[in-house]
């Protein structure tokens, strides 16, 4: 493979592994955003798919042209000079929190499906974000190149599995408004994280147009198994009060993959901790202090205390809205160039 190419699918998989997180792989936030609405859902998450692709192309190859190193400077270029360092220190929080629930929940994974204590697998996870956030994005890179394949190849597989069960709800469009509204939501709050984890990654790129391409890239692959998996929850409602939803699919009707759920959602923990962890060092601590990576496991090693239902409902509600100001500023910013 060549040298841009490889650079391409280096970004395109760095920014997958960032929104892949434990919500998405389990179902959870799909069923939740998209797959509740049905048919309706199904074509929102064909349309926040493209979204993706669109935003991972604006960000990544902006990034790259004005040689923006972290996300910081990003926010700067979108807004007035107050609200970009009001809005910086929200994304360094929200990108923090992120990584801690990743590593709780990867306590709580450990603890489910290897009957081992949660602090086992809060530690084996925090060892492994540890050696990849120190070598900041090169780090990070080829962590992905590796982890995001099988993390993504899991999804379609057991997605697919899926299709082959007879439909049990009927999927008609009841609701226009709210799968819209929702769809920007979810999006919206995604891009929080994943904004700072494009920026970053744009280094990787030689060219701005390879930036693009690989943030375009990345978005769909984020977008492909959101509408599968989108299309294969709105079909089974009767896994919609599970915590779990799409892997008690998997679980209730084929057992022989049910250490390949573990592994996908495992990887999608890890993907998006290291991806929020080389964020916020990035964005914190641009000379790589290693006491920054220190602080940051420790601090997630502290919260893995704190119940892991407890981080998510209070943390990802509260950053929803928030994002779509970040939405609206790269919207409004493209144009202006264009304009120009």
């Amino acid at each position: 493979m060549g040298k841009k190419l490889l650079n391409i699918l280096s970004i395109a998989l760095i920014y997958c592994g960032a929104v892949f997180g434990a919500g998405f792989a389990s179902g959870r936030e799909i069923f939740t955003f998209f797959s509740c609405y049905k048919a309706a859902g199904i074509v929102a998450s064909v349309f926040v798919g493209f979204l993706f692709s669109f935003f991972g192309y604006v960000v990544c190859k902006y990034a790259k042209m004005h040689k923006i190193k972290n996300a910081d400077e990003y926010f700067k270029e979108l807004f007035p000079k107050k609200i970009a360092a009001i809005f910086s220190v929200v994304a360094n929080a929200f990108l923090v929190l992120s990584f801690c629930i990743m590593i709780t929940g990867c306590g709580v994974l450990f603890a489910e499906q290897l009957k081992t204590m949660p602090l086992a697998g809060v530690l084996v996870s925090l060892l492994i974000c540890f050696f990849v956030i120190k070598n900041d994005v090169s780090g990070l890179e080829k962590f992905n190149l590796i982890i995001t394949p099988i993390m993504l190849c899991g999804v379609v597989l057991l997605c697919a599995l899926c299709f082959l069960l007879p439909k049990t709800t009927p999927l008609y469009v009841d609701e226009v408004v709210f799968p819209a509204v929702s769809g920007l939501l979810y999006i919206s709050y995604n891009m929080v994280s994943a904004t700072a984890v494009l920026v970053s990654s744009a280094k990787i790129a030689q060219k701005p147009y390879q930036a693009g391409w690989g943030g375009a890239i990345g978005g769909i692959m984020i977008g492909v198994p959101l509408v599968m998996m989108s299309t294969v929850l709105a079909r089974h409602w009767e896994v919609a009060s599970k915590p779990l939803p799409f892997f008690s699919l998997i679980y209730d009707n084929f057992s022989a993959f049910s250490f390949v759920c573990w592994v996908v959602l495992y990887f999608a923990m890890l993907t998006t901790a290291v991806s929020s962890g080389v964020a916020v060092v990035e964005n914190i601590s641009p000379d790589k202090s290693m006491k920054t990576v220190l602080l940051l496991c420790l601090l997630a090693l502290f919260m893995s205390f704190v119940p892991f239902t407890t981080l998510v409902q209070s943390v990802y509600s509260a950053f929803g809205f928030i994002g779509v100001a970040l939405i609206i500023g790269i919207i409004i910013k493209t144009l202006r160039k264009q304009k120009k």
